[in-house]
């Protein structure tokens, strides 16, 4: 048996999975539904796939799964075309209320039975998840940086502290409040007076962000940017990419990357048409390559 799901339909299936108040994913799902059926869309949020009643099996043969949900049908008819993956956590409801030691336990086991199966679900997967992190490539800002300048493009200087009260940033530095993992700030919205922190050069006001969508570019970026940010995609192994940038004097190409986010909040209309775009050739792709 071929890995993943058992059986294949006629007809493209989309499977959306992602958390209820998703935004990017209610958009594509919405858009997705004008342009085919509406049945041969399916979404699904972390908390119906911990619910569900998993077969999954892993052997030397293959990979074999069956998701029944809760009302007793198979996910996506056991037979999608293309998953759009956008869950980044998961939080079993069956043990919001146990042990904290138990809770986490079963966080990481849910963790390892999703990642199992994505990366072997039988069909394509558009944010391939990483191992550590289901809608994959959540690098820290260092590395980031570094696959930035492999791939070609000039970087902003990037700090860092332990401790902003004992170890305080340069009076030039500005906190980046937007980098992945930086602390939440205190309930009154203001930073922490002691606590980690990233930090890098000014920046200036000629910021903007690049969506690069099945390793393309959107029409209209800098020339200069576009083999590298192309190049930046592939070495992060991810479909969907938003990359900053700023202006700089100093940088070849004029720009000077500022980071990266591979599960980005996407609702303009026209570069969500680009991720349909993308689902719908993937999807086409693997029904035509179907036994």
């Amino acid at each position: 048996m071929q890995a993943g799901f058992a059986a294949s339909r006629p007809g493209a299936r989309y499977l959306v999975l992602a958390h209820p108040t998703d935004e990017t994913a209610i958009a594509v799902a919405s858009l997705l539904r004008q342009r085919h059926r509406a049945l041969a869309v399916e979404w699904r949020c972390p908390e119906e796939l911990l619910c569900a009643n998993w077969d999954h099996r892993v052997s030397a043969a293959g990979v074999k799964t069956e998701i029944r949900m809760a009302d007793g049908s198979l996910l996506a008819g056991n037979a999608p075309s293309v998953i759009f993956n956008r869950i980044n956590f998961v939080d079993p409801p069956q043990f919001r209320d146990a042990a904290i030691a138990d809770r986490d336990y079963a966080r990481m086991e849910m963790f390892a039975l999703l990642l199992s199966w994505l990366v072997s679900p039988g069909c394509p997967v558009i944010n391939r998840p990483a191992p550590n992190a289901l809608a994959g490539s959540a690098y820290r800002p260092p590395m980031w940086h570094r696959l930035a300048q492999i791939s070609g493009l000039a970087t902003v200087g990037l700090m860092a502290t332990s401790s902003t009260r004992r170890f305080p940033a340069g009076r030039t530095a500005v906190r980046r409040s937007d980098l992945t993992y930086t602390v939440a700030d205190d309930l009154d919205g203001r930073p922490r007076l002691n606590d980690f922190g990233w930090f890098s050069e000014p920046i200036e006001a000629g910021r903007t962000s690049l969506l690069t969508i099945g390793g393309r570019v959107p029409e209209g970026a800098p020339a200069s940017l576009a083999e590298p940010c192309h190049r930046l995609a592939q070495l992060a192994d991810t479909d969907i990419l938003r990359i900053d940038v700023v202006a700089s004097a100093d940088a070849p190409s004029g720009w000077a990357f500022a980071g990266a986010d591979s599960c980005p909040h996407v609702t303009e209309p026209r570069s969500v048409l680009r991720i349909v775009h993308l689902l719908e050739t993937v999807a086409a792709a693997h029904i035509a390559g179907a036994p």
